[in-house]
């Protein structure tokens, strides 16, 4: 009689799992997901970073020319034998995970997908394009607006030093451009970050907005860190993220 209830239990419990809509996983089963996906992810960045290596001395011609347009020729040295090699490498990483990135964020988002209801789940590709579509945007400011307020702010301090020749490694150069450009890239993803956030009930709209003030002092700090010293770059880096922070504002409060 006790082993009847207890099928009858169980059947009852499988019942009710496979109500379930979002077929949830165990740990381990999470676990295998998450490691498929950085598998493949490394495995398209690789690719990606391969195709980038062959085009490598044009694109960084294209990453030094914030800095050229600001600086006397031949500004830029090399200071150890292996230097050129490394710094091609680097450039190709960074330009195979821009190509790569349509890629990762939609299985990143695929990793997410089987906890989503099935009404949730249509959101994954536009939701995967739109983190694609949010740090390109984010990279193409940084390098268009930032970093030539930053190499002109930079190259303006050695013009009040006429003693001084400037005579910059390009390792350090190009280490500011891609630390730049990919953080920048990151703060723009907010609303994203602020949708899956909600998603999981660490925030709430009702907690963005009561705490807006504070918001809005951690944006400055962070754009003053994340940003050349002079003022000018800090509140231009500000504005917009202060702008994302509206647009999180609206997306937590309308779908989640």
């Amino acid at each position: 009689m006790t082993d009847l209830k207890t099928k009858v239990i169980n059947n009852q419990e499988k019942k009710i799992e496979s109500l379930d809509p979002r077929g949830e996983m165990d740990f381990f089963g999470h676990l295998n997901t998450l490691r498929k996906v950085i598998l493949y992810s490394l495995i398209i960045l690789s690719v990606t970073s391969v195709i980038a290596y062959l085009f490598s001395p044009e694109l960084l011609q294209t990453l030094n020319q914030p800095f050229i347009e600001k600086f006397p020729k031949n500004s830029l040295i090399g200071t150890s034998p292996s230097e050129a090699f490394v710094l091609k490498i680097k450039v190709a990483i960074f330009f195979g995970f821009l190509l790569a990135s349509p890629a990762i964020f939609l299985l990143l988002w695929s990793f997410i997908k089987p906890a989503l209801y099935p009404s949730e789940q249509k959101l994954v590709l536009p939701l995967a394009s739109l983190t694609c579509i949010l740090f390109f945007i984010g990279a193409l400011f940084c390098f268009h607006l930032i970093l030539p307020i930053a190499f002109a702010f930079f190259a303006s301090q050695y013009d009040s030093l006429p003693q001084v020749v400037p005579a910059i490694k390009i390792t350090e150069q190009i280490n500011i451009v891609l630390s730049f450009t990919f953080v920048c890239g990151v703060i723009f993803e907010m609303p994203i970050i602020a949708f899956i956030l909600a998603r999981l009930k660490l925030i709430s709209y009702q907690g963005l907005l009561a705490y807006w003030r504070h918001a809005i002092c951690a944006i400055f700090i962070i754009a003053a860190i994340f940003s050349p010293p002079d003022i000018f770059s800090q509140i231009l880096l500000a504005i917009p993220m202060t702008f994302l922070y509206v647009i999180s504002l609206i997306v937590v409060k309308k779908f989640c």
